[in-house]
């Protein structure tokens, strides 16, 4: 029983002013309770978890394998977002600060959003994602085997990982008509 389940069902007291929650593999949980002072949150694998609350002092979470998630909230400090293999998140909302996105294999998500401060964005294997915008900061992409994409930017500083679609001997717009 992960420690959620045990605040929930009264068997341990809940300490609101945490700053690091781990939530490991539970198959009951399906939301992480308002904890104003939550900065890190690890909910790995925890296949029925439907929704997470605004968070204001979140900077990093790690949801990756939440199947069941199908939206995350906006979190105005959040700098890292890992939520690879969250097959039914649809949508990721506009955040700031983000800096790393892992989307890998988000099945449903259609679109990333315009991260003004992202850096990294991993979003391997999101066999839905249709556009990938430009976006001045960021240095790292790796959209290997995102078999819809129509729109994806020119990483003039950055670098295209393993991208089937990507000829290395043409120039940029060569590679786009080839999508």
């Amino acid at each position: 029983m992960c420690i959620v389940c045990r605040w929930n069902s009264g068997d341990e007291k809940m300490d609101l002013n945490i700053e690091k929650l781990f939530c490991e593999s539970c198959t009951t949980v399906t939301s992480i309770p308002v904890l104003p002072k939550l900065k890190h949150l690890y909910c790995w694998h925890c296949t029925a978890l439907t929704t997470i609350p605004e968070l204001p002092e979140l900077q990093l979470i790690e949801c990756f394998g939440c199947t069941a998630l199908t939206s995350i909230p906006l979190f105005p400090k959040l700098k890292q977002l890992d939520c690879r293999h969250c097959t039914c998140l649809t949508s990721i909302p506009v955040m700031s600060k983000l800096e790393h996105l892992y989307c890998t294999c988000c099945k449903a998500l259609t679109r990333i959003p315009t991260l003004p401060k992202l850096e990294v964005l991993n979003c391997f294997g999101c066999t839905t994602l249709t556009a990938i915008p430009a976006m001045e900061k960021l240095e790292f992409l790796n959209c290997s085997y995102c078999t819809t994409l129509t729109v994806v930017p020119n990483l003039e500083r950055g670098l295209y990982v393993d991208c089937k679609w990507l000829n290395k001997s043409t120039n940029f717009e060569d590679n786009i008509k080839l999508l």
